[in-house]
């Protein structure tokens, strides 16, 4: 928007509102170019959680999704402009309360039909001790309601956190192993069809959110040993056990959904 307005020597904040008045009305206004914003921003971590429970708390059609630096050269920018929420762990905050610190270039930027820009500001992977025990508690304390049926015939175990689901999986993994290049698994539909619904419970017990929390708490782990701090045995367990448990997705070729989340997520710690 800086450089639209730079470039046509125009005020951004009349452009701003112009801008708005095109999301409501669905109209061009005379002069000003609908900025393109990007549905494909990947989102991981700490940002696909804000996002998701944003989403979840708001019953809005979503316009667009961009990162602040797509929009302003200097993030702080959005201070002072009409239109503008700000949210922080799902809740709306004043805008009163936002700061020029508190705003990153890669902090999401959400535009909804109304013309609002909704800016969710999200924590930094930073390995901190309280940041491990954060998304501890969240993959391996609290209780996680809902596993699939699928789930629960192939293994008879009823999951209460998403460390426990990691167990019912890798012995999902297991028994199709098993099963594999059997003369019996004709009643499966083969090896195919064995792998097939191996695939599916892990699309249905790890959703997004569920991988996002993994590949969070494994960021924050791999970012505390990488800066030399002492981590507790409990969450070394975990990590081995997650980072084990996308081997095992990947040596019989399923799972991306959980691999492909977790791999995004650690390749960039500190984005």
């Amino acid at each position: 928007m800086t450089k639209f307005a730079e470039a046509t020597d125009c005020d951004k904040s009349e452009l701003l509102r112009e801008f708005t008045a095109y999301i409501t009305e669905y109209k061009e206004a005379a002069g000003v170019k609908k900025p393109t914003l990007n549905m494909q921003v990947g989102l991981s971590g700490y940002d696909l959680l804000a996002y998701r429970r944003w989403l979840r708390n708001n019953k809005v059609e979503v316009e667009g999704v961009v990162r602040l630096s797509e929009v302003y050269e200097d993030p702080s920018g959005v201070l002072g402009e009409s239109g503008v929420k700000y949210w922080k762990d799902g809740e709306e905050i004043p805008v009163t309360a936002v700061t020029s610190d508190m705003l990153r270039p890669e902090d999401v930027a959400i535009l909804d039909k109304d013309g609002t820009m909704h800016i969710l500001l999200t924590t930094e992977i930073t390995g901190a001790p309280e940041a491990i025990a954060e998304m501890r508690k969240q993959v391996a304390e609290v209780d996680q309601l809902g596993m699939t049926a699928i789930g629960t015939v192939l293994t008879g175990i009823m999951p209460k956190s998403l460390m426990d689901y990691i167990d019912a999986a890798e012995q999902r993994i297991k028994n199709a192993k098993g099963d594999l290049d059997q003369w019996y698994n004709f009643i499966y539909g083969g090896n195919e069809g064995i792998l097939r619904t191996l695939n599916q419970s892990m699309i249905n017990d790890f959703d997004p959110e569920n991988v996002a929390q993994l590949a969070t708490y494994v960021s924050e782990v791999v970012t505390a040993i990488q800066n030399g701090q002492e981590v507790g045995q409990e969450d070394i367990d975990n990590l081995n056990k997650i980072l084990q448990f996308v081997q095992d997705l990947d040596s019989v070729g399923v799972g991306q959904n959980v691999t492909e989340g977790i791999a995004e997520s650690t390749a960039r710690p500190n984005a």
